[in-house]
């Protein structure tokens, strides 16, 4: 993959979202594989319902060119954990290996297609890599992960940042704070570019753009024209809360957040439900 753009913004704010507007993201990727295909009925070999939505959502947002859905304060408790937990386990691959993990932004293909929002970008061990960080509570992903060293979890969003960076490889690190009892709160998965199953990815992600310009021509099918979003010569997300801000109680809530702590403090109590 070459021509891509790294959009300097920080996760979950307004630009952030702005910035992933109609993008096929690798947070996804894992949904629209073959594999993960109608394995029976009458749609045997169709995408399943949730491939659907999301095709139908991005379509409208390479529309309109705005963000269909935001922050919008009822982010599920495990995500949030996860956000909170995101700047600790960094701080713990930068301490294990004694590296600099630099802040990545948002990466995409110049054509707004693809894109990623890696958790950062490191040098070790001679290669230039992405890092991604996970904080699963689900006892079957960690047992997976913490025993069998599995990355059946993040194989395709780590294969998609290195897909969309040529990067060699990908640091995937799991922090798990309730194991720092026995110092095993922090694992280090290093996962090694592999060209065979990148191109799988890419054909997988190619098809399913299809499905996604498909529903953008039935869409302006349906409307009979080409239709100009009326906000074209303003900034679009302020154009879209100004249009919203009668109709929800979404606006108010978009303002960037704070920035993440870039280290732990030395003596942290996490909460309890962490």
């Amino acid at each position: 993959m070459s021509d891509i753009v790294i959009i300097d913004v920080e996760q979950r704010t307004l630009p952030w979202f702005q910035a992933r507007a109609g993008v096929i993201s690798a947070s996804n990727f894992h949904l629209l594989r073959e594999s993960a295909k109608l394995k029976t009925g009458k749609n045997r070999g169709d995408y399943n319902g949730k491939a659907k939505a999301l095709a139908f959502k991005l379509a409208i947002e390479r529309i309109s060119g705005l963000p269909l859905e935001v922050d919008d304060g009822f982010e599920v408790w495990q995500a949030k954990r996860g956000n909170v937990l995101e700047p600790y386990a960094k701080l713990r691959h930068e301490r294990k290996c004694d590296i600099l993990v630099e802040t990545a932004g948002f990466i995409k293909t110049s054509d707004g297609k693809f894109g990623a929002s890696a958790d950062g970008f490191t040098d070790r061990a001679g290669l230039r890599r992405g890092c991604e960080y996970k904080c699963f509570l689900n006892p079957e992903k960690l047992s997976d992960i913490l025993l069998f060293g599995s990355t059946d979890e993040v194989i395709d969003q780590c294969d998609g940042g290195m897909w969309l960076t040529n990067l060699p490889a990908w640091d995937f690190g799991l922090y798990c704070p309730a194991l720092d009892v026995i110092g095993l709160d922090f694992t280090l998965i290093p996962i090694q570019r592999n060209e065979a199953r990148i191109e799988a990815l890419e054909a997988d992600l190619v098809a399913f753009d299809h499905l996604v310009e498909d529903c953008v021509t039935r869409l302006r099918q349906r409307a009979g024209l080409n239709y100009t979003p009326p906000w074209t010569d303003a900034e679009p997300v302020e154009a879209a809360i100004a249009i919203n801000r009668e109709l929800s109680a979404v606006a108010p809530t978009l303002a960037p957040r704070p920035a993440a702590p870039r280290a732990a403090p030395a003596a942290v109590a996490l909460p309890d439900f962490f």
